[in-house]
């Protein structure tokens, strides 16, 4: 459905009924499934439905251009007249232009740019500080009032005596708030009849793993992390105004955006943040904007349905760490060459000479002395309540790793900074451990197709930057992520004959949970098979480039290996090199596409 503002200049009978309809104050009636292409040239505005603009009159002036493509910006409404606010789908202004195009579009560009690049403020802490982010916090150990709660019970009941001591095991309880929050009741029973106690020691000891998932803004120490990073990575300019790099980043994706390991759980957040804030307006050539279908012979077909079930079903994980093996693993690391040694403060003495006179104020540097230490006093921080909020251990491991460690000396040179380096050990070690402790259970529920594409809603792609039409897919076109990896292996997989049907997997809309961030695989395939047995086979495909970023390559092999124990745990194959023998499906990594033909 297209239409016109109003009309200035008219060519076609169908534009001069919709003129005179609006002289008179007639709101047109359009439906759709009514397709009205009406040339014309804005010059008053009437309605938000305008979607193309024919310059019919050459725009000699950036005021004219700058009016013509304001007004035509106006958002879209719906058939009841209701703003469509966000969605980029039908958000979108054609422009059909006298100009060169690329001079137009450079222009254009460079107007949003000037006006919306740098009249913002810098980036600073108080400005990243309105982001929000939904983190899943898993609590491992009871909390000092679940504790207090129980001890309570267990003493009401008649289980304890006044010492904790247990007297009657069958009376033995578990209030109420701690049940209903996902804590494992028989654990806690076990434990306090194994133990003989109920007090907090041995309620501390006791594995839980209870999940909420809480709002809340990042904290001040990380966001100065972030902010480090985005200097390091040359994003931040003077005043702390994006740089070009920042901007080209927040145009490849989520996953493009430098951050620091503190800040992973919330990159969705801070890049949706700033694309809002920084992106501009993405001119493109008209030309090159193509509309994926989805086919209906693809979607009601067998291969479709099976490659589905293979790969719909949700998981969730569980991690259990063993405080013996875990604590050993955090000593090892803290007495590895990684470890900073952490020195007493020091000083260092020099003179300067300043001199005031009429031209100014002039300084010269004198000399500088060697450093000395300094001794000082330090107010030692609550070392374990610190180490059990930051790390999400229970304070009689977090006792248990300090009391080891043999740092003391270190820790008395100067607390603040011992213990930043002890968390962040800590923590480094424990996300290691959880990937290769993690253990996947199937849901029962599953990922609904129609859901996970859309409804199977037509898309607009761009074959010109990251689309590419394809025969053996769900849809036409398909977009991609790389042009050296994904473009590339969707060109080869096309072109295979032993494919029968290949997806790629909609990001955000699939995803595998992992205690590092959110998975989508990219590829879900269904092949004959070359070896003969079985005739089918099915695959799941992550295409691997490389990472410039190193944090990036470590957090992204965690999610991999993460993903395998997803897939192991639906009876798909993940050791690589490994024939398919028992099973007719595979989660795989391949960095080139020949490497995978010769899968199965």
């Amino acid at each position: 459905m297209y239409a016109a503002n109003t009309v200035s200049v008219i060519y076609c009978l169908v534009s001069l009924v919709i003129g005179w309809q609006m002289s008179l104050n007639l709101s047109p009636r359009f439906s759709l499934g009514m397709a009205i292409n009406v040339p014309f040239s804005v010059s008053t505005t009437f309605t938000p439905w305008t979607t193309k603009i024919c310059t019919l009159l050459e725009p000699k002036t950036e005021f004219t251009r700058r009016q013509k493509i304001g007004r035509g910006l106006r958002l879209c409404v719906n058939q009841n007249g209701e703003r469509i606010d966000n969605d980029k789908e039908i958000n979108q202004l054609y422009v059909v232009s006298d100009e060169n195009f690329a001079e137009f579009a450079a222009g254009l560009q460079k107007n949003y740019e000037d006006d919306l690049g740098i009249t913002f403020d810098g980036i600073t802490i108080q400005f990243l500080s309105e982001i929000k982010s939904e983190k899943q916090i898993i609590q491992t150990t009871l909390d000092d009032k679940q504790i207090a709660k129980t001890i309570e019970l267990n003493r009401t009941t008649g289980a304890v005596d006044d010492c904790g001591v247990v007297i009657a095991p069958e009376k033995i309880a578990v209030p109420v708030e701690v049940a209903a929050s996902g804590a494992d009741v028989a654990k806690i029973v076990e434990t306090i009849k194994t133990e003989g106690k109920v007090d907090e020691s041995t309620l501390q000891a006791v594995f839980v793993e209870i999940k909420t998932s809480v709002k809340e803004t990042i904290p001040a120490d990380v966001l100065q992390e972030t902010l480090e990073e985005f200097a390091e990575a040359g994003y931040l300019g003077k005043n702390n105004v994006p740089t070009e790099p920042m901007k080209k980043s927040l145009k490849k994706g989520a996953d493009a955006l430098k951050l620091p390991e503190r800040a992973e759980y919330a990159r969705q957040e801070i890049f949706d943040f700033l694309s809002n804030q920084y992106t501009t307006p993405d001119v493109s050539n008209a030309d090159n904007i193509k509309t994926a279908i989805a086919k209906r012979e693809v979607i009601f077909s067998d291969p479709f349905r099976r490659l589905w079930d293979k790969i719909k079903t949700k998981t969730y994980y569980k991690i259990e760490l063993n405080d013996d093996i875990f604590k050993m693993q955090v000593l090892l690391e803290l007495n590895s060459d990684r470890w900073m040694y952490v020195s007493p403060v020091q000083i260092t003495y020099a003179d300067a000479r300043i001199d005031v006179k009429a031209s100014g104020v002039d300084a010269t540097s004198g000399t500088e002395d060697s450093m000395q230490t300094v001794e000082s006093k330090h107010r030692i921080p609550d070392i374990l309540r610190m180490m059990s909020e930051q790390c999400k251990i229970s304070k009689r491991l977090a006792a248990k790793i300090f009391t080891a460690c043999g740092k003391h000396n270190e820790f008395l040179n100067n607390p603040q900074v011992f213990l930043e380096q002890l968390i962040a050990t800590v923590n480094k070690v424990k996300a290691r451990m959880e990937v290769t402790n993690i253990i996947y259970i199937p849901t029962g529920a599953s990922w609904d197709a129609a859901q996970v594409f859309d409804k199977f809603e037509p898309k607009r792609v761009n074959v010109k930057t990251n689309a590419v039409a394809v025969n053996n897919s769900l849809y036409d076109y398909i977009k991609y992520d790389s042009e050296k990896t994904e473009l590339r292996f969707a060109e080869k997989i096309d072109g295979d004959k032993n494919i029968v049907l290949f997806l790629k997997l909609p990001g955000r809309k699939y995803t595998i949970s992992t205690p590092v961030g959110e998975y989508t695989p990219d590829w879900a395939i269904i092949k004959h098979n070359v070896y003969g047995k079985p005739d089918v086979v099915y695959f799941v495909i992550e295409t691997k480039g490389t990472k410039d970023d190193e944090q990036l390559r470590k957090i992204e092999d965690a999610k991999i290996e993460c993903a395998k124990k997803h897939y192991k745990a639906l009876g798909f194959e993940v050791v690589e090199g490994t024939p398919l023998v028992d099973t007719d499906s595979k989660y795989t990594v391949k960095t080139n596409y020949k490497d995978f033909a010769l899968e199965g």
